[in-house]
């Protein structure tokens, strides 16, 4: 910190929790305690130790950290992602467009995460097995980082090893974790920013603020909005608790927050620009399907529900006190609903809190509380902090957390310092949390009494343990007693958490049988790849082989083909309006926008959008248009006889419009994109020697032999691929008059074309696919694939680090003058 501070700023490093800066530190005060030499070490130890505990089972091998129960996205989502990076960065480099997303995504803004992107690198075989130790790498480094906080906050070794250690094994880094990868991310990334908020208000050391806003800036840019209201929440009041009134410095530390904050958006959008522009895109966000209006209706007026509150308070004390996994019978579901738990200690210390400081201190603590839990008790608050996309807690649940185990620690950490407790304060909060969990009386039957008598037994033991603390003489046997309990605790609570047979784990012989991913799609998939001559084309299955109680949809990225069905956080937004209009996907229901899961049986639309081939299994009847081609054991594999290649073209058009007004079904919808290319009526001057078409005819699907007639017609002039991958394809037409050429491709603007070498510009048409008008005559064409943003993120990011660099560079120069801001 900069020497010689001017006396007209005194109060900038005081310390949070001793109003008098003339007073001792914790660590000066019980330095003689067994906390006190290595207590990063002994953390260390402690995560290894406890963490080993929770997760052995799955360490061993006994099961992947994987789950089919309502965590199945750990299997559908995490498990197929990471295997489709593992193919990908062998054949086609850095990950962009993918025709194994649906019928196309852009991936490149989602490839990265700062702690599963080794995942990968390990061979398929062991991919299920190393994410675990991934997980626990992860959580651990997580509450290392948040242990370094709470000493930068000036708390005593004992108290911030506590910290470090409930935050590592919180509801939100275990439960979370058995869901999707990317929660235990938010965990790392909230210590980080914490650390570095707290470095720049004690320290005025800025260096680590856009490190923490760049990893949230790649990993989910929004996010930059609830941790936005984090930030200011957490420089108002430590700039309360330090100067006890507002004044201009906490303009000063804002201001200073929107700079570094915009330089780490700079220094992240190498990833978080493509990433912020698709979500953006997304039809979640400005779809049809968004929440947004229908959580905005529900006002002011809507408070919490009886069985949201009971979920809150139980899963305060406990993540599974109303059961666990599909057996939860709280609020939502298993892992929506809140995750608060933070360990059991941090509750019985806070309240002492409120005896240590000053009245005003009091006040603005108690504010904070009340301000933290007012979204809890007005949902909407809650629908705001998430902008109107979600019914969610997620990253409020952690919150939540932090702001109980940050009190509670603070609390224990005056304890250490004072050898003072108020034992009357200690008691009421021991019958005040112990009668919380019998109400109301009605819930009874929804609350597990075996774990709820093990959590008021532990209630009492950390009361009086830490009451122990309080007195100098029993100090060190308290404290090492206090950390057998809390580690008891956190890990008896995970390891009911993720249980293997409660959760329904991945087993290692599930994995090694022909089930699952596992199953005899693969053979029928490699045996169309053996046959099969053309560069590209479709699959489609009847069922979804993942090994979940929910379907899996996302079976392409895993088994290793082009499918047409998607589950996705954010789907292209033209594929999805492609899908709305063949009603697969229903505009009111923005679940359908994520979970596109396609109608595996009609022929008309299959044909449309390339699909060649159908897996199904060998008791269902094939549809029509199929012809069975080779069995698999229990699955059978058929082929298309009217399919249609990637590049097709008409003579015929009919305008959105027209089609919009014919509020035409699925099998019409199908009909009519076969026999006239829908277009947008700006795209009409373009289209001059081309047939509009008004209407098709409704008395009937296809009248005999008028769906062989349209397939042979839709395949006289058709592109001839020479060469194709993933993000290039490069073809071959000659047209005997001017049409309009349909790619079964989702319009993105990442696409570009050059037809006989010169650019080209690509058109929407079938309501969300690709098209371009081409002229009477021969044509080479090359389509290839940039991610929108790529090259101006990088530039932005490259721009950004070398402003960071030049800051650094003067601040280190500059950092014996008391007034500069240090790195």
């Amino acid at each position: 910190m900069a020497k010689n501070k001017p006396s007209s700023q005194p109060k900038a490093t005081q310390n949070p929790i001793t109003t008098n800066p003339n007073s001792p530190t914790s660590e000066q005060v019980i330095k003689s305690t067994v906390f006190s030499k290595y207590p990063f070490a002994l953390l260390i130890a402690v995560l290894i130790v406890t963490g080993f505990f929770i997760f052995k089972d799955y360490l061993l091998g006994k099961a992947a950290y994987q789950f089919k129960d309502i965590g199945s996205d750990s299997i559908n989502l995490t498990q197929t992602i990471l295997v489709w990076l593992h193919d990908y960065w062998r054949t086609e480099g850095m990950p962009s467009w993918s025709f194994q997303q649906g019928m196309g995504l852009n991936l490149y803004p989602f490839f990265f995460d700062q702690f599963f992107w080794i995942i990968p690198f390990f061979s398929k075989e062991n991919i299920p097995f190393t994410i675990v130790w991934v997980t626990w790498f992860e959580v651990m480094v997580a509450g290392a980082v948040f242990y370094f906080y709470l000493k930068t906050l000036k708390l005593s070794p004992f108290s911030s090893l506590i910290g470090g250690l409930c935050y590592a094994y919180c509801a939100y880094g275990i439960l979370s974790s058995t869901w999707v990868n990317r929660f235990e991310i938010e965990l790392f990334n909230n210590a980080l920013l914490l650390l570095a908020l707290e470095r720049f208000i004690q320290k005025k050391s800025w260096w680590l603020v856009p490190i923490a806003i760049a990893l949230m800036t790649i990993d989910m840019p929004f996010n930059l909005y609830p941790f936005s209201f984090l930030i200011l929440a957490y420089c108002v009041f430590r700039h309360l608790i330090i100067e006890e009134k507002l004044s201009k410095n906490l303009l000063t530390t804002l201001l200073w927050m929107l700079g570094l904050g915009t330089l780490g958006v700079g220094i992240g959008a190498v990833l978080g620009l493509g990433e912020l522009d698709q979500m953006l895109d997304s039809p979640r966000v400005s779809g049809g399907q968004s929440f947004a209006g229908a959580l905005i209706d529900k006002g002011l007026s809507g408070a919490i529900d009886g069985k949201e509150l009971l979920t809150c308070i139980t899963r305060t004390f406990s993540n599974d006190m109303l059961g666990t996994g599909l057996e939860f019978k709280g609020w939502s579901n298993y892992l929506e609903a809140p995750m608060f738990y933070v360990g059991l200690f941090p509750l019985v210390c806070l309240p002492q809190l409120f005896h240590q400081v000053d009245v005003n201190r009091s006040r603005i603590y108690a504010l904070l509380l009340v301000l933290i839990f007012i979204p809890v008790i007005l949902p909407f608050f809650r629908f705001a902090f998430w902008a109107f996309t979600g019914d969610y807690y997620r990253t409020y649940s952690l919150f939540v957390g932090m702001t109980l185990l940050t009190l509670g620690m603070k609390a224990l950490s005056k304890i250490e310092e004072t050898n003072k407790i108020n034992w009357i304060t200690l008691l009421l909060t021991i019958v005040g949390l112990t009668v919380i969990l019998f109400l109301p009386l009605s819930a009874e039957d929804l609350i597990n009494k075996g774990i709820r008598s093990l959590v008021i037994l532990l209630l009492i033991v950390n009361s009086g343990l830490l009451g122990a603390v309080s007195i100098r003489n029993l100090r060190n046997i308290a404290q090492i007693t206090l950390l057998i309990v809390i580690c008891f605790d956190l890990a008896i609570n995970a390891s009911r958490t993720i249980n293997i047979s409660k959760r329904e784990a991945l087993t290692k012989e599930e994995l090694s049988e022909k089930t699952g991913f596992n199953d005899y799609t693969n053979e029928a998939v490699a045996y169309v790849k053996q046959v099969e001559k053309s560069p590209f084309y479709r699959i489609e299955k009847s069922f979804g082989s993942g090994p979940t109680r929910y379907q899996s949809i996302n079976d392409p990225k895993i088994q290793n083909f082009y499918g047409i069905k998607s589950y996705h956080s954010f789907n292209q937004p033209n594929y999805i309006r492609f899908m709305t209009a063949l009603k697969v996907v229903d505009k009111n229901n923005e679940l359908t926008s994520r979970w596109c899961t396609g109608y595996p049986a009609n022929i008309i639309w299959h044909s449309l959008v390339g699909v060649k081939y159908f897996i199904s299994k060998t008791n269902e009847v094939n549809t029509f248009g199929y012809d069975s081609l080779k069995t698999f054991n229990d699955v059978k594999l058929s082929k298309n006889r009217f399919a249609l290649p990637l590049g097709i073209t008409y003579s015929n058009y009919m305008t959105e419009e027209d089609f919009e007004s014919k509020k035409y079904s699925n099998l019409y919808a199908s009909k009519a994109m076969l026999r006239a290319c829908v277009i947008d009526k700006k795209l009409i001057p373009q289209l001059s020697g081309l047939t509009k078409t008004a209407e098709i005819d409704t008395a009937q699907v296809f009248a005999n032999g008028e769906f062989e007639q349209t397939i042979k017609d839709l395949t006289t002039d058709t592109l001839q691929i020479s060469s194709f991958s993933n993000t290039k394809i490069t073809g071959e037409i000659d047209l005997p008059r001017k049409k309009v050429l349909y790619l079964s491709i989702p319009f993105d603007k990442g696409w570009h074309a050059t037809i006989n070498g010169k650019d080209a510009d690509l058109q929407r048409v079938q309501w969300g696919l690709t098209g371009l008008v081409l002229d009477k005559g021969n044509h080479k064409i090359e389509l290839t694939f940039t991610p929108p943003y790529k090259k101006e993120g990088i530039l932005v990011s490259l721009f950004s680090l070398g402003l960071f660099g030049v800051m650094l560079f003067f601040s280190k120069r500059k950092k014996g003058n008391s007034s500069t801001i240090e790195a």
